[in-house]
């Protein structure tokens, strides 16, 4: 992430900046304080190449609430302070906001002016709005001591959008937000203000008033690219013989390479197909696809679904057999192992283990969660049980301070073929397996 103080979900590929500029799960624009466990961010839907996007300007920030009034309380041993609403700490909140929002913005693709000066010069060009928020709510619930203290937050904005053209306010939008520690640590004012603040940020971003007046056309020529769903369905070829363990299914598990970066991938099909997240692959036809040995061949990507964010990748499989596929939903507490292609294209071919910690559902999709370590690179790597059969895609992890935390998730494998619209070739499945076939 370009921002390392901010709460993020980074979909997690070793490409540039332009791969991390949305986060993975959309939530409602009302998220419940029970979901601050959870920490989950807010999905900003991505800019596509050539849509003109109006600056975006961010000038002050407000409150509606009363210096000395109580907004939550703070645990210490076995007594309990009231926490007031103080000037010093709304100050520092404004600081926290320009850069947060100033970063939130530049991930998602917007031009961003939040220094610029209201009163420009003479024939200097007038941006069209300006953006300002007004604090309406918060509540801390704090506990620690002498090394730091966890707990959460809960803030509620309004968002208003001033028209220099209409000379008004054309739009209030409101947002809340709960974000959580669940450790003590030193520098719990800071982590709790940047996450609240974040989720806040992306949900005025995604808010369809704010996108109706920033985002202009999508270009002609990009609406040709299909990016949602396929409607038709295509046939695939695994008879369940491939490799028996984690140690031989790395041998299934590729490294896709774009001009952007990299990400990961695996075998599910005799003929060659490779499922991978589609923000790996982009908007490339054709990507590099290395092996363990090091052997490349071109693949091409012959669909995908952005909602899913899953893709397929045709190549040559060079007499492989595809990974085994799991067919139910792994057990809280299995042992679970992840392959992929951490950071660097050198460290192709890494594994992980760790364990089921949640099965979990966002915007009506499903995720596996799991404390296996994952980092920038291995998008699109399969997540394995102990028996080498494909559970899930990697997809995205949370991060902290520039960090992973070990709350990573990843699409359950039966959700990504749904999404492909694939289907098992049931004649070619029960036929014989090729003869010298590699494992």
């Amino acid at each position: 992430m370009i921002l390392q103080k901010a709460v993020g979900l980074v979909r997690l590929t070793g490409a540039v900046a332009a791969f991390c500029l949305c986060v993975a799960l959309p939530v409602s624009a009302a998220e419940p304080k029970a979901a601050a466990a959870e920490n989950v961010v807010v999905n900003v839907p991505p800019i596509f190449p050539g849509v003109v996007t109006k600056p975006v300007i961010f000038s002050r920030l407000g409150t509606t609430l009363q210096i000395g009034q109580d907004i939550g309380k703070i645990r210490m041993a076995m007594f309990t302070e009231r926490v007031p609403f103080q000037a010093q700490a709304f100050r520092e909140m404004q600081a926290y906001l320009t850069t947060v929002f100033s970063n939130e913005v530049a991930l998602a693709g917007f031009n961003e002016t939040g220094s610029a000066d209201l009163f420009p010069s003479e024939g200097a060009a007038v941006a069209e709005y300006e953006i300002a928020a007004s604090l309406q709510s918060a509540e801390w619930d704090l506990s620690g001591g002498l090394i730091g203290f966890r707990g959460t937050v809960a803030a509620g904005f309004e968002w208003q959008i001033y028209s220099h053209k209409e000379r008004k306010i054309v739009a209030r939008i409101p947002t809340d937000g709960v974000f959580a520690l669940r450790k003590d640590v030193a520098s719990w004012e800071q982590q709790l203000a940047v996450g609240v603040l974040s989720i806040n940020v992306r949900k005025f971003l995604a808010s369809p008033e704010f996108r109706d007046r920033f985002v202009g056309s999508q270009p002609i020529e990009t609406r040709t690219v299909s990016t949602g769903r396929p409607t038709t369905t295509m046939k695939y070829v695994n008879r369940g013989d491939g490799p028996g363990s984690v140690s031989d299914a790395v041998g299934g598990v590729v490294a896709l390479i774009t001009d952007d970066g990299h990400g990961s991938g695996f075998l599910i099909d005799e003929s060659g197909m490779v499922i991978t997240n589609r923000h790996v692959v982009g908007k490339e036809k054709y990507i590099k696809v290395r092996w363990p040995d090091g052997i490349e061949t071109l693949g091409e990507v012959v669909r995908s679904d952005t909602k899913r964010d899953v893709a397929l990748v045709k190549t040559d499989p060079r007499g492989r057999k595809p990974l085994k596929l799991a067919t139910g939903a792994p057990g809280l507490g299995e042992d679970v192992f992840a392959i992929g292609t951490p950071l660097d294209e050198q460290f192709q071919s890494t594994v992980t283990r760790g364990i089921v910690s949640a099965n979990r559902t966002f915007d009506g999709l499903s995720y596996i969660q799991s404390d296996v370590t994952i980092n920038p690179g291995n998008s699109g790597g399969p997540l394995l049980d102990k028996a080498g059969r494909v559970l899930g895609v990697t997809v995205a992890g949370i991060q902290l301070d520039g960090a992973m935390r070990g709350l990573n998730l990843f699409i359950p494998i039966r959700d990504a073929l749904d999404f492909l619209m694939l289907q098992p070739d049931a004649a070619q499945a029960t036929a014989r397996a090729p003869e010298g076939a590699r494992p």
